[in-house]
């Protein structure tokens, strides 16, 4: 196998063994666009970020008690780039209470602007929360899951968002049709990146960032050429 590439499913595949995972909600469900879109999300990565940024992907989780979490009970960054920068943050909408007994997220603090060595245990907390609340991190924090030892139920909406010139972990201005992304705000389809898609004949354009009537028809071509002509009144 070429360097750089994983096997078929297997990470989706592996965590279906030990929780509940659904990938890919924009695809599924518009349920949760407000929550993509929300005004303090967006105002906090704005403040972060410091420049554009776009959806990386889209999941809910819900551990399953006294199943071992493979790899994600393992010390590590998502973002895999330690550098003094905010290239990725992950949005946690606390959909039901998280405690320490019900499989908590544990985090290493200051981990994704330096290395601690070998021993992350030793400066790692608990990331504990109530139902409502919502939790920033940067993607190349140090975490792991943590052990899920009662029954509750423990569902977790996690949002990727990534610089807008870094490649998201699913395409999704492939995912709608154009009526669908004409309903949406702008914010919206600015993060499911509409508005930051490259060029493919430079003679359309010559820039990756425009504004969405500018793409519309590159993006569109099919569903424009299809669209019936519009119906001019004509004066008696």
């Amino acid at each position: 196998m070429a360097a750089g590439q994983r096997q078929g499913q297997a990470d989706y595949e592996m965590y279906k063994d030990y929780g509940d995972h659904i990938f890919n909600l924009a695809r599924k469900t518009r349920r949760f666009d407000a929550l993509y879109e929300h005004p303090l999300v967006v105002e906090t990565l704005r403040a972060t970020m410091q420049n554009r940024f776009v959806l990386t992907q889209t999941e809910m989780r819900r551990p399953r008690k006294a199943v071992a979490n493979g790899s994600a009970n393992v010390f590590h960054r998502d973002g895999r780039v330690l550098l003094d920068a905010d290239l990725w943050v992950v949005a946690f909408w606390v959909m039901e209470d998280v405690t320490l007994d019900n499989g908590p997220t544990y985090v290493v603090p200051g981990s994704h602007r330096k290395d601690l060595g070998a021993d992350p245990e030793a400066h790692c907390v608990p990331v504990l929360a109530k139902a409502g609340d919502l939790i920033f991190m940067n993607a190349n924090t140090l975490h792991k899951a943590g052990p899920k030892l009662d029954d509750s139920s423990r569902w977790v909406l996690i949002i990727t968002y990534n610089q807008w010139y870094l490649k998201p972990a699913v395409d999704h201005t492939k995912m709608f049709t154009l009526p669908q992304v004409d309903a949406m705000s702008p914010t919206l389809r600015e993060l499911f990146g509409f508005t930051t898609v490259p060029p493919a004949d430079e003679r359309q354009r010559m820039y990756t960032c425009r504004p969405w009537d500018e793409v519309r028809g590159e993006l569109f071509p099919e569903a424009l050429a299809a669209a019936p002509a519009p119906v001019l009144a004509v004066a008696p």
